[in-house]
């Protein structure tokens, strides 16, 4: 799982949050989660559309390659495809 570390935290929204999380004998980052994720389907009701048929398929490429990155590779396919076959072998011969 990734983590995350949340920064200037005003300190009024901490005590209300980690009050919650002592009432319902939880972590705090287990109540964070949770505020999250209660959000998250809050927004997602309130806009009615669902984010992701609301993005054209070029908005949804460029999204996955900026998120992505690019592959920078200077072997050909097929000696992409000759490696991933020996190393598999190089597995199978090692169990």
């Amino acid at each position: 799982m990734v983590s995350i570390t949340l920064r200037n935290i005003p300190e009024e929204l901490l005590k209300r949050i980690r009050i919650i999380a002592a009432r319902e004998r939880r972590s705090l980052n287990s109540e964070l989660l949770i505020v999250l994720e209660k959000g998250m389907s809050q927004l997602v009701s309130e806009n009615s559309a669902d984010v992701h048929s609301s993005l054209s398929s070029a908005g949804r490429y460029k999204i996955w390659k900026d998120l992505c990155g690019e592959w920078k590779e200077e072997r050909c396919l097929t000696d992409l495809v000759s490696a991933v076959y020996l190393s598999r072998d190089k597995e199978e011969v090692s169990k």
